[in-house]
């Protein structure tokens, strides 16, 4: 018995070690026409997780599946245990998901931040949706249940006899307070769906009215992220988080095949020319004679550009599309995010009363 409890015992001291060893395991879904989901994978494998890449020409059908939503989509999503992590998200992110909430009760949709993925104003509207129809329902069987009761009840009471017609004014007149009364329970039964109907009205016009580029990021009041690049082909300035600090500025990542990016361009050119704001530059995933030659064409508005070949670096910074624009403090913090293109609306509504506050703090 003694030898049996010691060879246990170290049994159990062999397989600790290994269990603790053991790697979370990925499956990545990607695109086979994009490059960037496999230098994602070789970013996870080098963070510490164990990757498996699965090809796929309809990532739909996995999406629907995972439950993604489809104002989500990339070109690759990473199944994590029971999450879906669409889009480029940081491997420290990712962990401390895993660390939090390591046993979730459905897929999450993660894209900038684990949980930020999860519309909740669309569940929430979905639900209410439901529960109003389910009460409207509810309301209208029992509604009409009360009122054919009543039907019947009147319709079957005995004519009035002759000797109450001299009290006839008299019943009259109670009649009509007994029948007020008894009309409230009918006007309760169609107030219930109106009031419902209204408070579903305000939540569908508040989540219509949502911008869906404004989607929160992780790193918001964060330290921007410890990083350092070489600067695009043709450039003498690269950019780095040390030149992120002593004054508000922006961060665009922009890369030569991004057709948005061609969009917002003259708002950032008209930035440089009227130096309102210093714009750097993080090209993207891009060949550097092709960042070269885009700059060289359509202009160069930023004081400095880094060239993220590897995407590594727009990774940390959650970066799950381009273009984005992020708003840095004076001190080297992350203020704001838009994901998308700019545009002049944006710039003169959002991103310039919001780098008038931080020059003022």
């Amino acid at each position: 018995m003694i030898r049996i409890l010691m060879v246990s015992i170290l049994l159990g001291l062999v397989a600790a070690p290994a269990a603790a060893q053991e790697k979370t395991k990925v499956t990545l879904y990607r695109n086979p026409n994009c490059n960037c989901c496999l230098d994602y994978a070789e970013y996870l494998r080098g963070a510490g997780f164990e990757v498996t890449v699965d090809s796929k020409q309809d990532l739909a059908v996995v999406r629907k599946q995972l439950h993604v939503p489809e104002k989500f989509e990339g070109c690759h999503v990473s199944v994590i245990g029971k999450y879906a992590v669409e889009g480029h998200v940081s491997a420290d992110v990712i962990k401390k998901l895993l660390a939090e909430h390591p046993a979730p009760s459905r897929a999450e949709a993660a894209m900038t931040q684990p949980m930020a993925e999860f519309d909740f104003v669309q569940e929430l509207a979905m639900l209410v949706v439901k529960a109003a129809a389910g009460l409207l329902a509810i309301t209208v069987v029992a509604g009409a249940s009360v009122l054919l009761i009543r039907y019947l009840l009147w319709h079957r009471s005995p004519a009035p006899t002759a000797r109450t017609m001299s009290v006839g004014p008299i019943l009259a007149t109670s009649g009509s307070a007994s029948d007020s009364v008894h009309r409230w329970p009918g006007r309760i039964f169609f107030l219930v769906p109106l009031t419902a109907f209204l408070g579903i009205a305000v939540i569908l016009a508040w989540g219509m009215n949502r911008d869906p580029s404004a989607i929160p990021s992780a790193l918001i009041r964060k330290p921007v992220p410890e990083f350092a690049l070489p600067p695009v082909k043709g450039r003498t300035l690269g950019l780095a988080s040390a030149d992120l600090n002593g004054e508000v500025s922006l961060v665009n990542v922009f890369a030569s095949w991004c057709t948005a990016c061609r969009e917002e361009h003259p708002v950032f050119m008209h930035l440089n020319a009227a130096s309102i704001v210093p714009v750097h530059g993080l090209n993207y995933n891009d060949q550097p004679d092709d960042a070269e030659r885009w700059l060289n064409t359509m202009g160069d508005p930023y004081t400095r550009t880094g060239a993220d070949i590897n995407g590594r670096t727009a990774i940390d910074w959650g970066v799950y599309g381009v273009p984005e624009t992020f708003v840095i403090t004076k001190d080297g913090h992350i203020a704001h995010k838009h994901i998308g293109a700019m545009t002049p609306k944006v710039l003169e509504d959002t991103i310039l009363p919001l780098i008038r506050r931080l020059r003022q703090q």
